[in-house]
């Protein structure tokens, strides 16, 4: 959703300005391999890579597309001291 604004008018003197709301088409994402921690945010229209360990969750950002996010999932991974142990 929206919000949009437009003029109504009914004759030149009486021009009125309308903010109404309207469903927008978000670009939809290609339907590439599912990672795990690698999801779409609809509302923001982009890639979000997040992780988590332990009940704690670890943001890492939004992307424009899909590698990236991924890209950042798996440097993550690599630096974390709770994954890194395991060489994944």
């Amino acid at each position: 959703m929206e919000l949009r604004h437009r003029k109504t008018c009914a004759t030149k003197s009486t021009c009125r300005s309308v903010i109404e709301w309207e469903d927008v088409e978000l670009p939809q994402p290609e339907h590439p391999q599912k990672v795990i921690g690698v999801t779409w945010d609809k509302s923001k229209g982009k890639w979000k890579a997040d992780a988590s360990y332990r009940s704690r969750k670890y943001f890492l950002g939004r992307f424009d597309n899909h590698e990236d996010a991924v890209q950042a999932r798996r440097e993550f991974r690599k630096t974390h001291p709770a994954y890194a142990r395991y060489g994944v």
